[in-house]
């Protein structure tokens, strides 16, 4: 009996886009079509007995546990995978049409599930979440490769998402028959069972094969062999080189295949580096993880779903000569030496220079390792001198730790540059008090000094874009008559005007108008960051409570009309946008900074208020189906008008000239079991099947909205923890991947992978460093985030619209809010007796130090055209990145820490950088 017209039948329906949910299996529409085409022969089913099975346990701290010898194996959420292995001798000659997964319950009724291949061979006894347990490689494949990776549509792997039929005590989950021709074929490896759920109050588990009587198995309803419709061969391959060891295989997919099977020589391309094969399309295929000798041949097969062969494209292998990476021998630099002194000296009295980004307690202790003698012998200090360097356009610093006596006046001047000069506060922490946010300090503005306790005093020099390299001799004086030079050589390069690497700055609800935004802004602005306010709230679900938070004052002094912007119906085509456009208009267009150091730069980073409840709470439209898809189908006009009044927006941005700024959509609510004022998922960090389903969903309202050409920026931002559980619901959805990077260095090589094919963009979100700790700590994460492929970081929160942090160390407050009433030992700290100010803490200063030390590494990276694997191998000469991420918890966006880093190492690596710019 032929099978040819039941799987023609499904890659009509699969190609269709008709509606069918993309996950389900199809099981019965196979079966219909292969009895269609021989009506009296009746397919024959056969039982697969199961050979290995094991419970994954992905809970930190458990991680390589095994329960390969259990009797029952648990099956838990994201905590707690099985992987079962078949024997499949009894389908051999056949091919699966229909195929069911049956399990026995031991404890606890299982949820949905989502059943998919695995890619990697692995050991029943040996295998855990960390490794496969195979001899030779701690991984799952791969050193370092986790047990998610190669599994739940990561891969290359196959899935089937199945309902939990269970019936006296039996799982019959229906899954797509694919799933067993990949095992059969030597496609995969076996099968990951993965619950949907993560309802972790309770320890669902099945029987496993030691339970005799009770074992797993696969029942398959197959077809035999002939001689029907067999594979077609692959065309329009191609190679490129990605980086030492790697190549990406361009290949036309063939309108009919199965699978493919990659040669590297003799050697077979291990099958976690091969994708599911898609029918017409153009795909890349990994070359990696084998030997990859010179002129031999990469050929790539396609095969059908009896294994059988189609003939061989190939590509002979031609490895690019390795890049030379010059290495400029940089002396030990402790002193920054004074032109014409060959010695440095003793500092003027009461005044220690030290680099921007350190910092001593109020008893002179360092924060951080720094040497003995820092005070006064740096980098940019030999005790007699402060010497810079910097692109045109750069921003650099120092501080000044003045000791004296009485009041007096401060300045700083650079011949040709602007030159700001800030007191930075003392706060509490839990070490002590340490320096954090910054007062500016105006000339003749006259500040009182200690004779025993430092005053941090910090100096930033904005050297301009125009002009050509030169020195310029400018100073620092006390109006006491203690001075210091300041001696400036600018380089013969220049800066781009806008940021390569994003440092956006995230914060949640507006201030109170317009004003204070932009002078938020203008902070940002002037560190080369950026700050992306949310509008909206977590409680926006409950019935009536569609809400943006838009009520600023405007310039005008009138507050923004909030009712009338919410004020949408369903079926609405338009919006109400003045009050937007009056707001933040100068900010989106960039031209609030036509008078600013880089020029006009429009928003890098916006959220729009399109989420979940705007612009229709989505309560009166949602039928309580989880699945996001199936919940709304009743209702479609929620979709039609979510896509109608973003479709009014992007005009109205196009309109406005808003065409470089970067919008984004985001949903960024979680939800709370029980209570209606919260939304059903979790959207921002999601967790469960179904949190992944609903981003998808909102993922395609934004495509359809954009359509083909979108005339403006506009990405689908996802946030995301767990990227390595998505199951294949977020493919294509979203424009920007905003990674956890905890778990963007677990799986860093499934998200690089996943950007390279989608063109999706990657950020990763984590915390700035606390008060307490070293400042470098942010500039070595700015900078390890670079080096791994991200083109952007988000600290989660920056804002303190409370104040606090005037006085008590916060390490979330990088932008200070001070209030008039606001207090330091019974002084005013900042504030005047009209207005609330912002002040920035001089961590933003690791932020910009870190972002423009990116755009040096991207210069010379261009200039030598280094991969991604060469310009980390040529950071790693100057800088120890290995550091580690801790974690509170599984949802805490964690901090990065790097023990081995110094001051100097950032300076030789960017004196490095620069040489090679620069031709040296």
């Amino acid at each position: 009996m032929s099978i040819a017209p039941a799987l023609r039948l499904r890659e009509r329906i699969a190609s269709a886009g008709s509606g069918w949910p993309s996950w389900l299996p199809l099981v019965a529409l196979v079966a219909l079509g292969a009895d269609s085409a021989h009506g009296a022969s009746a397919p024959e089913v056969v039982r697969l007995p199961c050979v290995a099975d094991n419970s994954i346990v992905l809970y930190q701290g458990e991680e390589r546990e095994n329960a390969g010898k259990a009797a029952h194996i648990r099956v838990k959420g994201n905590q707690h995978l099985v992987a079962l292995a078949f024997d499949m001798a009894p389908l051999h000659g056949r091919v699966a049409i229909e195929a069911t997964l049956v399990c026995h319950r031991a404890d606890i009724d299982l949820g949905p599930v989502v059943v998919s291949t695995i890619q990697a061979p692995w050991d029943e006894y040996a295998s855990n979440a960390l490794t496969a347990g195979i001899a030779g490689v701690d991984g799952w494949g791969v050193l370092g490769m986790r047990f998610p990776a190669v599994c739940g549509g990561n891969a290359g792997s196959a899935l089937s998402a199945a309902s939990a039929a269970l019936a006296d005590g039996v799982y019959s989950w229906r899954i797509d028959p694919d799933l067993v021709n990949a095992l059969a074929t030597g496609c995969a490896f076996g099968l990951c069972v993965h619950e949907a759920t993560v309802d972790y109050s309770r320890n669902p588990t099945i029987c496993s094969r030691e339970q005799s009587g009770s074992e797993p198995y696969l029942l398959v309803r197959c077809a035999p062999v002939d001689a029907g419709e067999r594979a077609e061969p692959a065309s329009e391959l191609s190679m490129r080189p990605v980086e030492p060891g790697v190549f990406a295989v361009r290949v036309r997919a063939p309108t009919h295949g199965f699978a493919y099977r990659v040669m590297v020589g003799a050697a077979a391309l291990p099958r976690w580096d091969i994708p599911r094969l898609i029918p017409g399309e153009l795909q890349t295929i990994w070359v990696r993880d084998v030997v990859i000798p010179k002129g031999e041949p990469i050929s790539v097969t396609v095969i059908d779903r009896a294994g059988r062969a189609s003939s061989a494209a190939t590509v002979t292998v031609t490895a690019p000569r390795p890049p030379s990476l010059p290495m400029p021998p940089i002396p030990p630099k402790d002193v920054a030496k004074a032109p014409g002194r060959s010695t440095p000296e003793d500092p003027p009295e009461g005044l220690a220079v030290i680099p921007l980004l350190d910092k001593y307690d109020v008893g002179g202790k360092a924060i951080g390792a720094l040497p003995d003698d820092f005070r006064a012998h740096n980098e940019v200090f030999d005790g007699t001198a402060i010497t810079l360097s910097a692109a045109r356009g750069e921003v650099v610093g120092f501080q000044v730790l003045a000791r004296g006596r009485g009041r007096v006046a401060v300045t700083a001047t650079v011949p040709g540059c602007r030159v700001d000069v800030h007191r930075v506060l003392l706060v509490d922490t839990p070490v002590g008090r340490v320096p954090d946010p910054m007062i500016p300090c105006p000339e003749h503005h006259e500040i009182e000094l200690s004779a025993t306790e430092d005053l941090p005093l910090a100096v930033e020099v904005y050297v301009p874009f125009a002009g050509s390299a030169r020195d310029v001799v400018g100073s620092f004086t006390v109006s006491d008559g203690r001075s210091l030079p300041i001696r400036l050589h600018v380089r013969s390069f220049a800066l781009p005007k806008r940021a390569t690497f994003a440092c956006e700055m995230n914060g949640y609800g507006l201030p109170d108008s317009v004003d204070e935004f932009d002078r938020l802004q203008w902070l940002a602005y002037d560190r080369r960051v950026h700050a992306n306010i949310l509008h909206y709230s977590h409680r926006t679900a409950a019935a009536g409570a569609r809400k943006c938070s838009l009520d600023m004052r405007l310039p005008s002094g009138e507050r923004m009309d909030e009712a009338r912007y919410n004020r949408i119906a369903p079926g609405d085509t338009h919006a109400y946008w003045d009050d937007f456009i009056a707001a933040f208009g100068p900010y989106l267009s960039g031209s609030l900074f036509a008078d600013g150091h880089r020029g006009p730069v429009p928003a890098p980073g916006f959220y729009l208020t399109f989420h979940e409840s705007w612009p229709l709470n989505m309560r009166p439209y949602w039928n309580g189906d989880l699945d996001a898809r199936a919940g709304f189908a009743a209702h479609p006009e929620y979709a039609t008008t979510f896509v109608a009044i973003l479709q009014d927006f992007i005009r109205t941005a196009k309109a406005q000239k808003w065409t470089e700024t970067g919008f984004q959509v985001f949903c960024n609510n979680k939800t709370k079991p029980g209570d209606p004022a919260f939304n059903p998922w979790t959207l921002d960090e999601p967790a469960s099947w179904w949190d992944y389903r609903a981003l998808g969903f909102f993922g395609d309202l934004v495509r359809q909205a954009k359509g083909d050409h979108c005339p403006i920026r506009l990405d689908y931002r996802i946030d995301i923890s767990r990227p390595e559980f998505d199951r294949g619901a977020l493919d294509g959805a979203a424009g920007l991947w905003v990674v956890a990077f905890g778990a963007y260095q677990q799986y860093q090589r499934l998200v690089l992978d996943r950007s390279a094919v989608t063109g999706e963009r990657l950020w990763v979100y984590g915390t700035t460093n606390a008060v307490e700790e070293s400042n470098r700590q942010t500039q070595a994460w700015v900078l390890d985030a670079f080096s791994r492929g991200a083109s952007g970081v988000v600290p989660w929160q920056t804002i303190d619209q409370s104040g606090e942090a005037m006085k008590k160390g916060d390490q979330l407050g990088l932008f200070v809010f001070a209030h008039p009433e606001s207090k330091q030992d019974g002084k005013a700290v900042g504030a005047t007796d009209s207005r609330t100010e912002i002040f920035p803490s001089i961590r933003l200063d690791a932020y910009l130090r870190a972002e423009q030390d990116v755009e040096y590494l991207t210069m010379m990276q261009d200039k030598l055209s280094l991969s991604r694997a060469d310009l980390r191998t040529w950071m790693s000469r100057y800088l120890d990145l290995d550091g580690h991420h801790m974690q509170k918890n599984q949802d805490d966006a964690g901090t990065s820490s790097y023990g081995s880093i110094t001051p100097r190492a950032f300076t030789a690596m960017r004196e490095a950088a620069a040489g090679v710019i620069e031709g040296h």
